[in-house]
């Protein structure tokens, strides 16, 4: 008797301490769904995620080797800038640079554009233009590969344009994204206020409705080409640097998530969310499989294939070759619902049940044969896919009757 009371304090103990772990361990899988830090990554993910496009036949990535390299960029905008191009449009591109960064077209009717163009620290600046009449300059530094600052560049490149006799009125910085910035180490107070004054910051691509190369010069280049093969080029340009963007973006947000997950026991809990989001289709197939275990008349039988289909099979109308299934395929995203006869693929599901209710919103499959019927439902709508299956079940009883 007394060895009995033990093992149930044993167990009773086992069982505390179980429930013990558990609760622990959804109040951390709570902190980390509950962070703002987490919201905020999320958010970003899925934001870029509605951005994201396919690039087609695009002749950058027949050439891949070429556009990961630091000067692709800068050769394609400096073709496009430089008023004796072989684009043959004169300076209709360049004016319009000028219309994005609001500068008067006035200061640069005797424009020279040149690439590469050497300091006497034996640097190069990526892009100039000058205008030895106006005495104004404009210095363009591409950061679209997302290369690191050398020391104190920026300033340099201003104090020795300067020291030419020439006016900078623009330093034109080009970073693939909008949250990239100049680096300011080694500057004096007098250069970041002087750099500062005209400097712009213009990104390749953005989605958050700021000014940014692609939707401001790029685009409206198009619109005033009469050149077809330069609309064509900046058209595939503009869907690579999309493109680029969107990886890139997706590279930070994961570095973000990478950081988060090295607090704490993140980690830990983030492979238990995910271990369980695989898991979670098959449960929500058995939800199904056990509500209607005892009840899927008139179908023959249910059961479950490859553990997150539940399938209701074997209704019968008139003979062999009237013989359906229902499938409710579960996935993290919610439910795919098939209606269908598995064994006349020439069968027109509609027309043979034109009046149920509970498939009035099934469709035929794009491109699929007549023999099935397709509906989708959210994750959340469960209740829905209940009520489908309870009135189909009713509705199919009523046929089998009128047999």
């Amino acid at each position: 008797m007394a060895n009995d009371v033990l093992n149930i304090d044993k167990i009773s103990q086992s069982l505390s301490d179980w429930n013990i772990m558990i609760d622990s361990h959804v109040c951390s899988i709570n902190d980390i769904l509950s962070s703002n830090d987490i919201h905020w990554i999320i958010k970003e993910y899925n934001e870029k995620g509605v951005d994201k496009i396919d690039l087609g036949f695009n002749v950058f990535t027949l050439i891949s080797d070429l556009y990961y390299r630091e000067n692709f960029h800068r050769d394609i905008i400096f073709e496009f800038l430089n008023p004796n191009g072989s684009h043959k449009q004169g300076d209709k591109y360049l004016m319009l640079f000028l219309d994005m960064l609001d500068i008067r077209h006035f200061y640069f009717q005797n424009a020279i554009v040149e690439k590469e163009y050497p300091t006497s620290d034996r640097r190069r600046i990526d892009t100039i233009i000058t205008d030895k009449v106006s005495k104004k300059v404009i210095i363009i530094e591409n950061k679209m590969n997302n290369a690191g600052d050398m020391y104190r560049q920026l300033p340099d490149y201003y104090n020795y344009i300067q020291s030419l006799g020439f006016d900078v009125i623009c330093i034109v910085y080009l970073p693939l994204l909008h949250n990239k910035v100049p680096d300011q180490s080694g500057w004096s107070k007098t250069e970041i206020d002087a750099v500062h004054k005209c400097l712009k910051i213009i990104p390749a691509f953005s989605s958050k409705r700021i000014g940014n190369l692609c939707e401001d010069w790029l685009k409206p280049s198009i619109e005033i080409s009469t050149n077809e093969d330069c609309s064509s080029v900046l058209r595939q340009y503009i869907k690579l640097i999309k493109y680029l963007n969107v990886n890139n973006m997706d590279y930070i947000i994961l570095e973000k998530f990478y950081n988060n997950l090295k607090v704490g026991d993140n980690l830990e809990t983030a492979s238990s969310i995910r271990n369980m989001m695989n898991e979670l289709p098959s449960y929500l197939a058995a939800r199904i499989q056990n509500k209607y275990m005892t009840n899927y008349s008139p179908f023959v039988k249910i059961w479950r294939y490859s553990n997150t289909d539940t399938v209701f099979e074997g209704f019968t109308l008139n003979g062999e070759n009237r013989y359906y299934k229902l499938d409710v395929w579960c996935n993290e995203n919610g439910y795919d619902m098939y209606f269908w006869n598995p064994q006349n693929e020439q069968e027109n599901i509609k027309n043979i049940f034109a009046n149920s209710t509970a498939l009035s919103d099934f469709q035929h499959l794009a491109g699929g044969l007549p023999h099935k019927v397709f509906l989708h439902l959210d994750f959340y709508q469960e209740d829905r896919v209940y009520k489908i299956i309870d009135l189909l079940l009713v509705e199919l009883s009523a046929l089998k009757t009128k047999e």
